[in-house]
């Protein structure tokens, strides 16, 4: 079909998801086009992005008749002058009644987090609704820092925002003055200045999403009313709730009670299992659940049972001994499991009960870090989870990097019939036959200490389907070189990182 013959506005929905700089390519291709890739409707789409080492010269713009609706400030150099600032002054003030999305990213090394800075531009968009703050260095907030003086202004137009803890924990932000109505926040904070403005705004939020590194801060949470609540996302839920006979678990009682509305709902629990005995039967609508330090593993999964949505889990410092007979489990829902540092008195049981309580399962994860346990064990954990029948598996992450991979075991990858990415981090990867091929995967990431390029030549004959091998840099480059792998690029895309990023997913909610 010839993509001129689709009606005008399904070209405007194609050119509306295309970045600008291919907008304009695409509409250098004829006078229809560059008609439709910037009207109205794709340019209300585009954000407008704005580094304030650029901001001197502004001249384009002043002459634009675009009406941009999503605007990007990027602080990218310290000590920027009159010229600078007025440049961004007047791009703000040319969309100010257009602007409804700001965001704001502080990427300055040398200096604090410049709050007047970020109030003063705000008081040029009156009508914004979304603020994103980002802060790209992670600077830690000083006090010593502080700008005398500082005015907090009301927004009533903003419902969404995004805050970060050098925001949060600075004593002079007001997030509760700042946007009075906001029904949507996402807060990063050490909880030092964070409970007072929840309690104002608390009732009215509809979507909350906490995130702090100090732990048993929430147990002022738990008197927020929260009525209209209908997404919660807590991160490190640790000390405050320890135990049942807590006074505290009355309030956790009431505040789940009161969630009539909650459909989504994350927890990380470091927590006893009769306290999540306890949150179970209050709040049985729960879908993702993080727990850690567990010694009663399944205990833990017994109740888990009550969840009937749960689709994603996370179990990290565990401890699973021989399963009790006579129990029936099952999790017909659980699409995701993460299994971190988890240890078992019989992993063959484990795994061959997984496969019965969780026959849905898509994706797994599963990492051993325990330095302790001889080379045998983890050989014999891998033997486990490399013969699980899991028909509807698709993802299968192992990480494990204080042994070798025993790659003679890459057979095994054919027992699941759907299995489409795979994800290793070992310390290296032991010899193997090089007849073995694994016809399904698509996408391979690797994190080996000691990767060779003879090891890569061999995985791209052993995956013919490969479409994508991702690769971190070894620690010797000497026996790593992308020269030596000439065909890769034909074969499928190849892409190296630096090493220090781990291609374990983190588990966030």
């Amino acid at each position: 079909m010839n993509i001129n013959n689709f009606p005008e506005e399904i070209l405007e929905v194609v050119f509306r998801h295309l970045p600008l700089k291919d907008r304009k390519n695409a509409s250098l291709v004829c006078r229809d086009w560059a008609r439709l890739a910037f009207s109205r409707p794709c340019l209300e789409s585009t954000e407008l992005i704005l580094a304030s080492s650029k901001a001197a010269d502004v001249s384009p713009l002043e002459n634009s008749q675009r009406k941009y609706r999503f605007v990007c400030l990027r602080m990218d150099c310290d000590g920027f002058g009159t010229r600078e600032l007025e440049g961004i002054r007047s791009v703000m003030c040319k969309f100010s009644c257009t602007i409804v999305r700001l965001r704001f990213v502080w990427d300055i090394m040398e200096g604090p987090f410049n709050l007047k800075l970020l109030l003063h531009l705000l008081e040029l968009v009156p009508l914004l609704k979304e603020l994103v703050v980002e802060d790209c260095i992670v600077n830690q907030y000083d006090e010593r820092s502080l700008v005398p003086r500082v005015e907090m202004q009301s927004y009533p137009h903003l419902e969404k925002l995004t805050i970060p803890s050098c925001l949060m924990d600075n004593t002079q932000f007001d997030v509760a003055r700042l946007a009075p109505n906001v029904k949507v926040v996402n807060l990063c904070t050490t909880g030092r200045h964070l409970w007072t403005a929840l309690h104002l705004i608390g009732a009215q939020i509809r979507s909350m999403r906490l995130k702090t590194e100090t732990k048993g801060i929430f147990r002022q949470l738990w008197e927020i009313e929260p009525y209209s609540l209908e997404k919660l996302h807590l991160h490190r839920l640790c000390s405050d709730l320890m135990e049942p006979s807590d006074l505290k678990l009355n309030d956790v009682v009431v505040f789940f009670s009161q969630c009539r509305a909650l459909t989504v709902l994350g927890l990380e629990l470091q927590i006893s299992c009769s306290v999540i005995q306890l949150i179970a039967n209050t709040c049985p609508t729960l879908k993702s659940l993080l727990v850690y330090e567990i010694e009663e593993g399944w205990t833990l999964l017994n109740i888990l049972q009550q969840f009937e949505n749960l689709k994603k889990l996370a179990i990290r410092v565990a401890h699973f001994e021989i399963k009790p007979s006579g129990e029936d489990l099952l999790l017909p829902k659980l699409k995701s499991l993460t299994l971190d540092g988890v240890e078992f008195e019989n992993p063959f049981d484990f795994f061959h009960n997984l496969r019965q309580f969780a026959p849905g399962l898509q994706s797994l994860q599963f990492a051993q870090y325990d330095d302790s346990c001889n080379e045998t064990y983890h050989l014999t954990v891998l033997k486990a989870v490399l013969q699980l029948k899991l028909p509807q598996l698709t993802k299968l992450i192992l990480f494990d990097n204080t042994s070798y991979f025993p790659s003679h075991v890459f057979n095994q990858f054919n027992l699941f019939p759907k299995l489409k990415e795979l994800r290793l981090a070992y310390y290296g990867l032991s010899a193997w036959n090089r007849s073995i091929v694994v016809p399904g995967v698509e996408k391979i990431s690797l994190d080996i200490y000691e990767l060779t390029a003879f090891q890569l030549r061999n995985l791209l004959k052993m995956f013919p389907s490969l479409v994508t091998l991702d690769a971190v840099e070894p620690e010797d480059p000497l026996n790593f070189g992308i020269d030596d792998l000439p065909r890769t690029s034909l074969l499928c895309d190849f892409n190296v990182r630096k090493r220090g990023y781990n291609i374990l997913d983190e588990w966030a909610l």
